[in-house]
């Protein structure tokens, strides 16, 4: 398992997640500060696509980005959608999701995405939806497969698992006490 800092999801929240609602554009410098497959999967992982595009071209087109990094931005584009268009030019007002989409295949055809360490399973989110009997182009087979691997977790969602575990703890012991006192008396 991956696990990212408090400050380093904080930073992440701060400089990429609702920019758009916040009136901020993304900085590519900003991004230049994430130095690890992890980040990169956990801001994609919880960006607002209503931001564009930029940030998860710039998470694809990194070298750090990792196989499963890219099909969880693959697949939550909803690319079974995108298939029905030939070109970027036919796709008209989708062409920055089709282009992201034809770059994260042209990126996996070339062999771009070296590492294979984060796991993204599309069907677990329900994802592969359906083949359009006009598409145009194929989704790949591979892509379908997801990719195993460890899990992305921030240290706030560990330590609220870990939180609810301990209280649960707590009451299946109070409750072990309350019941060993009863038969007692």
């Amino acid at each position: 398992m991956y696990f990212l800092s408090k400050s380093k999801t904080e930073f992440i929240q701060v400089h990429f997640i609702d920019t758009a609602a916040k009136g901020l554009i993304p900085d590519f410098a900003r991004f230049q500060q994430l130095h690890s497959a992890a980040e990169l999967h956990y801001l994609a992982d919880t960006y607002n696509w209503d931001d564009g595009v930029s940030v998860l071209d710039w998470i694809i087109s990194s070298p750090r980005c990792d196989y499963g990094t890219a099909l969880l931005i693959f697949w939550r584009a909803q690319p079974d959608f995108y298939t029905q268009f030939e070109s970027e030019q036919e796709a008209a007002d989708e062409e920055d999701i089709f282009r992201l989409l034809r770059t994260v295949i042209r990126n996996w055809e070339t062999g771009f995405y070296q590492h294979h360490r984060i796991g993204y399973d599309p069907v677990a989110e329900e994802l592969l939806d359906f083949e359009r009997p006009d598409a145009k182009w194929a989704i790949p087979i591979a892509f379908r497969l997801g990719n195993p691997g460890q899990a992305v977790v921030a240290q706030q969602a560990l330590e609220k698992w870990l939180a609810g575990l301990l209280h649960r703890l707590w009451h299946w012991r109070r409750q072990r006490r309350r019941a060993l006192n009863r038969r007692r008396h």
